[in-house]
């Protein structure tokens, strides 16, 4: 890990070192959280209802208009719709921000995960780590608050703009 190889660890990794700790603690120390978190998602009926809210999420965007298609049918349009949200973020985007709206936001990501990735400091490599779980939770969670996941990448984006410039105008 290119984490471990430093010689100095920054606050910002003995943070997230420590946060990966305590959810380790936490984990352990309450088995049945492990069974609702992750093994009750295979009891009973669970993977047939997610089959089903899949297959109505891709009926309907398949069934739209090609407008409807393109720019979805609008946020949170499952209320409006009278169907269940999807098993996955990403299906919901589908649904609510159509194709150009997905586009859109993997674009964004790539691009945060790209600028996290070549980040030389502690931080950078915590927040890349921490946002590509986000990226893969979604995958498998309904739920999205776009300003809560991307609010960090964009004030570390910020951070290290201002910075270069700080450096530019020490360096005349």
């Amino acid at each position: 890990l290119p984490i471990l190889s430093d010689r100095r660890m920054t606050r910002g990794v003995v943070v997230a070192y420590a946060l990966l700790i305590l959810m380790g603690v936490v984990v352990v120390s309450f088995p049945g959280l492990l069974e609702v978190l992750i093994l009750r998602k295979f009891e009973g009926n669970s993977f047939q209802d997610r089959n089903q809210r899949f297959a109505a999420t891709i009926e309907l965007v398949a069934a739209a208009p090609w407008l409807k298609i393109m720019f979805g049918h609008g946020p949170g349009s499952y209320f409006s719709l009278g169907i269940q949200p999807a098993v996955s973020v990403y299906l919901n985007f589908l649904r609510d921000l159509g194709v150009m709206g997905v586009l859109s936001y993997l674009l964004l990501a790539a691009y945060a995960l790209l600028n996290l990735f070549v980040a030389k400091d502690g931080l950078g490599r915590a927040l890349f780590l921490s946002y590509l779980v986000v990226l893969l939770f979604f995958v498998s969670t309904p739920i999205y608050f776009l300003p809560h996941y991307f609010l960090p990448l964009l004030l570390y984006r910020l951070r290290v703009v201002r910075g270069t410039r700080s450096e530019e105008h020490t360096s005349e």
